[in-house]
């Protein structure tokens, strides 16, 4: 069973598509649908769980989310949920947090459009950056995290450059993080 949240996006989705979401080949069409309405392919699977076709305990993807925003009009989930004032929930997407990791591990985050940092863990809630691609961020900034969280945005604490404290800093406002890796590869 879906969050009521995401129970009512489906909804708004079959609302809008013009019937119940009950076959194959209502999965198809809406596949085909999404696509031409959004250029973003959904696979047919995800599909079928989202609209409890098949049983699944797997939460969906926050792109997935946003690609059924994206079909109803919407700039994406955030602005989706913006516009139903969700405000409040339990989290329930996968997240690391800073006092489970060990010095030295190293995390690959990313987050739209195309920004990616490979941070090193260096104790006390902080992360050094060791390579920052297409972001303001840069190499050997030191960032205070305590939490990262796939689909919600990226809050530090603080971003210190050089000795110098430049504040708090928000990556992903929009869509979130991306991706997290770990160094051994194990995503998040």
């Amino acid at each position: 069973m879906q969050e009521p949240v995401i129970q009512q996006l489906c909804g708004e989705v079959a609302e809008k598509f013009g019937r119940n979401i009950e076959s194959t080949v209502d999965v198809d069409n809406l596949q085909k649908d999404i696509l031409e309405t959004t250029h973003t392919d959904i696979s047919s699977f995800t599909i079928r769980r989202l609209f409890g076709i098949i049983a699944t305990n797997s939460k969906p993807r926050t792109s997935t989310l946003s690609a059924f925003a994206r079909y109803l009009g919407y700039a994406g989930w955030q602005d989706w949920q913006d516009a139903h004032n969700i405000e409040s929930g339990f989290v329930t997407r996968k997240r690391i947090k800073s006092t489970d990791l060990q010095e030295g591990d190293e995390l690959h985050i990313s987050w739209q459009p195309n920004r990616k940092c490979m941070l090193k863990y260096i104790g006390d809630n902080k992360y050094e950056i060791l390579q920052a691609e297409k972001t303001k961020l840069q190499n050997g900034d030191v960032l205070i995290i305590t939490e990262l969280l796939i689909g919600q945005p990226l809050v530090i604490n603080s971003v210190i450059r050089n000795r110098l404290d430049m504040g708090a800093y928000i990556a992903g406002q929009q869509t979130g993080l991306t991706e997290i890796k770990i160094k051994d590869n194990t995503n998040v």
